[in-house]
């Protein structure tokens, strides 16, 4: 990696072990929760962290299947220090939902 916007590279392998480890809930909660949400608010405030979120997002749709994907983000709960969280839903405001919308 040639640029710290890059790190989605490595983040996208270790999601790979998490998945072979613990399983893809636990990967996407990862994945999504941790690392992207973080991704997404650098890309805010760095043009070059905003230009290599589709090329993260396509790679997070080359790990996931379209079903673990939309699963996933139909049960999500909340963002926090443990990322998303499987659970009942809050409803369209939630912030979490939205990130679903990159993988629509």
């Amino acid at each position: 990696m040639d640029d710290f916007s890059d790190v989605w590279i490595d983040q996208c392998e270790a999601a790979r072990d998490i998945r072979d480890a613990w399983g893809t809930r636990k990967a996407l909660g990862y994945l999504l929760g941790e690392k992207l949400l973080n991704f997404i608010r650098a890309s805010d405030a760095d043009p070059l962290w905003a230009a290599k979120l589709p090329l993260f997002a396509a790679e997070i749709q080359r790990l996931f299947s379209h079903d673990e994907l939309r699963s996933y983000f139909a049960t999500v709960t909340h963002v926090g220090a443990a990322g998303l969280q499987s659970g009942a839903s809050q409803g369209p405001g939630d912030k979490c939902r939205g990130i679903g919308r990159l993988f629509a």
